[in-house]
């Protein structure tokens, strides 16, 4: 993380591995008693994204396209959502990513990557590395206005319940989140609404980012969301994915968040269905209760890339903390000036909107603050969540970094 040449001084201890830094942070001033750590799973897609920048048009067969960059990022809607939410966890919340990685050049990538961001705990064990098996992928072909995919979907469509349950089962979870449920068609079984009827008996909070389905169906295999949707007690929709999920079964279309909301809701009432609209901000729902939480505006809007991930993961890290999903809804944090956005995506290029953040990522009373910048989609890039950050909140390299989680911690124990 240096930037020009290094000059020849002693060189820096390594890294404190995360465990340990939790534990040191415990018996902190900033860590009051009774405030014991929380432990977060996160099962689902693990993709290495090429995102080509800068194309002015698709190619046909057999010709060549100039593009303006070309980036290899680490990427998966639930990838995402477990790097921002291993950042914004701080001392309270360790966060568990488990997934398949190839044992090839792109999967090792992948997890070399986590490792070095150092957001999640202990991801080479948690992470499958499958022998002989392609790490998914999905090229990104970026335009002005548009953006087109072709993707490997061989390590994700091998994430299945029984790699982890075990391991789940032995360990206790304030939170178990299910992420880019449409890809991992190995998740689509009774084994998995075993594990996790088990997981909430024990008061385990389940959630769920549904992701896009290429298929179009908007079920899951043998219509197995219908059973899983009662188990979950937050659901994290897009709004093209809420209304895709709504129109099961309905003879027409379901065109709104509201008109999905309202479907949800009646056949799920004790869910609590949480729709990413855009610019229109945050619509939620349980019951016949509603939530609306209005966009924030940005200064410049500059990608949205992984967006809904992001605020996915802003929501649930404030659920781990107040335990109140409902509440969460309420939480606004004071009005500050918006620095920068993270780069953020979504699949769908039309809907590359923005939306709030129901947590400040570092912020402090009468000083400045950064938001993550969430939309519409579930993207699978998320670019360099902890970086971005740090250089928002006004500090680079280590100082930089201390500055901005003393103020996060601070603020969580205020």
């Amino acid at each position: 993380r240096h930037s020009g040449k290094m000059e020849n001084t002693v060189s820096a201890p390594a890294p404190e591995p995360r465990v340990a830094r939790v534990e040191r942070r415990q018996g902190q001033h900033l860590h009051f008693p009774g405030m014991a750590t929380r432990r977060a799973a996160l099962i689902g897609d693990a993709f290495v994204d090429v995102q080509v920048g800068g194309v002015g048009a698709l190619p046909c067969w057999g010709t060549d396209v100039a593009c303006s960059s070309v980036r290899l990022l680490p990427g998966g809607a639930c990838g995402n959502t477990a790097r921002q939410l291993g950042a914004l966890g701080g001392c309270e919340l360790e966060a568990f990513f488990y997934s398949c990685v190839g044992d090839d050049e792109p999967g090792r990538h992948y997890l070399r990557t986590l490792e070095a961001e150092d957001s999640l705990t202990s991801p080479s064990r948690t992470l499958r590395l499958l022998p002989g098996v392609p790490q998914s992928c999905c090229v990104i072909l970026s335009g002005s206005e548009d953006r087109a995919m072709c993707s490997c979907y061989e390590t994700v469509h091998r994430v299945t319940t029984g790699l982890f349950s075990a391991e789940l089962l032995a360990e206790s979870w304030a939170l178990v989140h299910l992420g880019g449920y449409f890809n991992c068609v190995g998740l689509h079984d009774d084994a998995l609404l075993d594990l996790l009827r088990a997981l909430k008996a024990r008061g385990t909070l389940l959630s769920m980012d549904p992701q896009h389905d290429c298929s179009g169906k908007w079920s899951g295999e043998g219509g197995h969301l219908r059973r899983l949707l009662p188990l979950l007690d937050v659901f994290l929709p897009n709004e093209a994915e809420a209304c895709g999920i709504a129109s099961v079964g309905e003879p027409t279309a379901v065109a709104t968040a509201e008109e999905a909301i309202n479907q949800l809701t009646a056949r799920h009432p004790s869910t609590l269905v949480v729709v990413k609209a855009g610019g229109r901000g945050i619509l939620a729902g349980r019951g016949g209760e509603r939530w609306e939480v209005p966009a924030a505006p940005v200064e410049a809007f500059v990608d949205a890339t992984g967006a809904g991930d992001a605020c996915s993961a802003g929501f649930l890290a404030q659920v781990s903390r107040c335990g109140d999903a409902r509440g969460c809804l309420a939480f606004a944090p004071p009005p500050l000036r918006v620095r920068r956005s993270v780069l953020v995506s979504l699949l769908c290029p039309a809907l590359l909107l923005t939306v709030p953040l129901l947590t400040a990522v570092s912020a402090r009373p009468g000083g400045r603050a950064h938001r993550v910048a969430v939309g519409r989609g579930g993207g699978r890039a998320l670019r360099e969540p902890r970086g971005r950050m740090r250089d928002a909140a006004g500090g680079g390299g280590g100082a930089g970094r201390a500055r901005v989680r003393r103020r996060q911690e601070k603020r969580r124990c205020q």
